[in-house]
């Protein structure tokens, strides 16, 4: 599920350097148009300074969805703002381990880039591999091109149909437009409460997964009580360690 929006008019003019940038392209303008006013209703109507905000999605590849949550600048705690279903997927659980395995990668990442011309209607790149991803793996090649796109056909990217695509595309703009330097896509197996570990873990009972599985447990558990994101880095092992709380 998601927001939606009636179609409304875009701002002819910006004073807003990146939003100018992506305005640019017929499909973002397109989307402007479609969503702009009434996004911004809905920002305002949740507390939410439509100006300028933070950006965080968590991904869940079982559960099939990617929360969407926002923050005010002048505060420190996200709030769940909206629900992305995938209108299709593939693979299985697990990380993304070489090019061509049909997996959707496990993982700490932000937003690499944007893609107004993609294949997909509207994309947003993850950085995928990281250093964790890199550390691990011995393939060669790790594959990359892993997108939040519209449309329904996927080989390991994450596709939520051109409207939740266009809606998604404009958030991340306007919070990159107020100058957010990263915004973190975090990709888990699922939600991750007891119940749930423990059954994937008897579906998939290979022990290196169960490690990477429990390496990921603390950021999520960090969020899901605080709902603020720690500090995440990667030591010599590739794995995640919360330096900072």
């Amino acid at each position: 599920m998601g927001f939606f929006l009636s179609v409304g008019v875009a701002p002819v003019k910006s004073q807003n350097v990146w939003r100018d940038k992506q305005l640019k392209n017929h499909r973002v303008k397109q989307a402007y148009r479609n969503y702009y006013w009434d996004l911004d209703s809905l920002l305002r109507s949740c507390h939410i300074n439509p100006l300028c905000f933070d950006l965080y999605l968590q991904v869940f590849k079982e559960q099939e969805m990617v929360n969407v949550f926002l923050k005010n600048k002048n505060v420190d705690t996200f709030s769940l703002f909206a629900i992305y279903d995938f209108c299709s997927t593939v693979g299985f659980l697990g990380p993304k381990q070489r090019q061509g395995d049909f997996q959707i990668p496990e993982g700490f990442y932000v937003l690499e880039s944007f893609n107004p011309k993609s294949n997909y209607h509207l994309s947003l790149r993850v950085s995928y591999p990281n250093m964790a991803d890199r550390i691990r793996n011995k393939s060669s090649n790790l594959g990359g091109d892993i997108m939040i796109h519209g449309g329904c056909a996927t080989i390991g990217c994450i596709p939520i149909g051109d409207m939740m695509i266009e809606q998604l595309y404009l958030l991340a703009t306007e919070a990159k437009n107020c100058g957010q330097d990263n915004v973190y896509i975090h990709i888990f197996p699922n939600e991750m409460s007891e119940r749930n570990r423990l059954r994937i873990m008897k579906q998939y009972p290979a022990a290196q997964l169960h490690r990477f599985w429990y390496n990921m447990l603390p950021v999520y558990e960090y969020f899901k009580t605080h709902k603020k994101l720690p500090k995440i880095e990667v030591n010599s092992s590739g794995d995640y360690i919360i330096s900072e709380q």
